[in-house]
């Protein structure tokens, strides 16, 4: 680390910095900034910047300190490893120093020829030096700035200037206008408690509206909120931060990572990582569920080329929302009702992705009464997504729907990898061969089961006139001679294996037609199953859907109907 000697002006390079003590400059960066080159050289000493430094290091040594940082000129830009270095251990200078001092170019000096005390606003308002000096501060162009936010957490003394360099106050004595402006707790300004106890989503939304020259830097300006070292690759754009939210995941499992939302109200569909901080503007209240538990996840989350896993994480179904995931958090503008954050999910056939990606779902202790828990011991969420690159056709065209009529239960669906619970149907695969398990009770009589098998005829097919002529469909009672065989494999989930799909096959193709199509008729056969006291009917129909985002597409709805023997 290189220091300025603020007797000799020299840079001076130290191995190990905390041995001395220093001054440490935050300020913005403008046009005529000195470099690493230019001070060693004393180039450049006219220059707006290289004065800005120099009355630095002067108050430095007024304050006692012997020695002076500045990241314009104590950091040797021209050596990639030496910057990655210094990026990566900001927040540590910082939070080392023994004081910061926060130059602010854009709030002016008391003016020497102030009125009464008052300075003229309009023709009608006055207002005093203390209230127009306060405003003066609070739109300073540095607290927009991303680099700044590590600047004013991590050291504990941090003095503010004004253009003069005069004394304007500091951290702790502006502690309740700087909670106002930045959104940050006084809890942090004034160190009582710890940056890293603070939710991940409530830091992130202290940078949700501040910007960097370089879309980079977004990323890099946090690695020291989220104690995160990784390589800089400038050129990378918004990968970093996605890159930086993959390292949060495998260094925490904090759920309220995922508490975010997409600031574009028409992007239904999303990876489950934000595109930047700005998407969690909403989040600084993101609380941790209860004082005896916390946001975090008690099992894995990893990062693959999957997409974000997550083993025995428990998902929720909603009638009124589908597929949720538990953040295992609360809001504290909630924390009356006991509301819990939840994100809406959506299967694909490769993996989940996030849906009604504009909102986070609030629900009320009675209102989670009515949720229903869904088994699944490992689920893929992808972790990015371009706006825009699935829209619902994508999602759910040609998909197999079930629709089951009044005393019809739902006890299982195979392959799972396949079945989407919000809509309740199969997503389509070129491959298909599906089960679904029911049970059926009728008043007065016992509750009996049966399978209803589905599929695709002709996977391989390319020469096939209409898309749902090959659709298939056969309905099982507990009499049948194939019902224990593949109720067994449905109970194993050995249905979508090599096996189970040739045993299946097997018995399709000898005992069902080429299609339930028919062709004269324009429309699918119905299929029935007995059983000892109920039957089944299954009717088929082509439909067409239309989602939120305007998109339309046609799928096979399936009617279960069940009535007595």
């Amino acid at each position: 680390m290189w220091l300025i000697n603020t007797d000799t002006l020299e840079l001076e390079e130290f191995a190990n910095h905390t041995e001395h003590e220093y001054a440490i400059l935050s300020h913005r960066w403008e046009e005529t900034e000195v470099s690493f080159r230019s001070w060693a050289a004393r180039e450049s000493i006219q220059t707006q910047g290289c004065r800005k430094i120099t009355r630095f290091v002067q108050k430095a040594a007024e304050g006692g300190f012997k020695y002076a940082w500045a990241d314009t000129c104590c950091i040797n830009k021209e050596s990639s490893a030496e910057q990655s270095e210094a990026i990566n251990s900001m927040f540590k200078y910082y939070q080392d120093s023994a004081e910061c001092y926060v130059y602010l170019s854009d709030l002016p000096p008391l003016s020497r020829s102030d009125n009464g005390g008052l300075v003229h606003k309009s023709s009608e308002t006055f207002i005093s030096i203390e209230e127009s000096r306060d405003r003066a501060f609070l739109n300073s162009k540095w607290f927009t700035r991303g680099w700044t936010l590590q600047e004013l957490i991590a050291p504990d003394t941090v003095l503010f200037f004004d253009s003069d360099w005069l004394s304007f106050g500091t951290k702790k004595s502006l502690k309740d206008r700087i909670e106002d402006r930045t959104g940050i707790p006084q809890s942090i300004l004034n160190g009582s408690k710890r940056v890293q106890s603070c939710p991940v989503a409530c830091r992130m939304s202290w940078a949700a509206n501040r910007q960097t020259t370089r879309t980079e830097d977004m990323a890099y300006c946090l690695l020291g909120i989220f104690n995160i070292h990784m390589p800089l690759l400038y050129g990378e754009g918004q990968v970093a931060f996605t890159r930086l939210q993959e390292e949060i995941c495998r260094k925490t499992t904090d759920m309220s990572l995922f508490a975010w939302k997409s600031i574009q109200p028409d992007d239904l569909y999303s990876g489950l990582l934000a595109r930047s901080p700005s998407n969690f503007r909403d989040s600084a209240k993101v609380n941790s569920w209860s004082s005896a538990h916390q946001t975090d996840f008690n099992d894995e989350i990893a990062v693959t080329n999957k997409g974000i896993r997550f083993d025995n994480m428990p998902l929720f179904f909603s009638n009124q929302y589908g597929v949720l995931l538990d953040l295992n958090c609360t809001d504290k503008t909630n924390e009356g009702t006991f509301a819990k954050l939840f994100i809406c999910l959506s299967r694909t056939s490769e993996r989940w992705v996030r849906c009604r990606a504009p909102e986070i779902v609030y629900l009320d202790a009675y209102a989670r009464t009515g949720l229903s828990t869904l088994q699944i011991s490992r689920i893929f969420i992808r972790a990015t997504m371009e706006p825009g690159s699935i829209r619902s056709s994508h999602l759910f065209s040609h998909t197999m729907l079930f629709e089951f009529s009044p005393g019809i239960t739902l006890i299982s669906a195979e392959p799972s990898h396949l079945w989407e619970p919000g809509m309740q149907g199969f997503l389509w695969n070129p491959g298909l061969c599906g089960a679904v398990h029911i049970s059926t009770r009728l008043e007065h009589r016992e509750s009996e089961e049966f399978i209803i098998l589905c599929g695709i005829s002709y996977p391989n097919s390319t020469n096939i006139g209409a898309w749902f002529k090959p659709y298939w469909f056969i309905a099982l009672g507990q009499q049948h001679a194939y019902f224990e065989k593949t109720r067994d494999l449905v109970r194993r989930q050995k249905l979508h294996t090599r096996d189970g799909y040739q045993t299946i096959r097997h018995y399709v193709e000898r005992n069902t037609s080429k299609s339930c199509w028919n062709e004269k008729e324009s429309c699918y056969i119905e299929n029935r199953a007995i059983g000892v006291g109920h039957k089944i009917s299954v009717r088929a129909q082509v439909i067409s859907k239309q989602g939120a985002d305007g998109d339309s597409w046609d799928v096979i709805k399936l009617h279960i109907l069940s009535s007595k023997r």
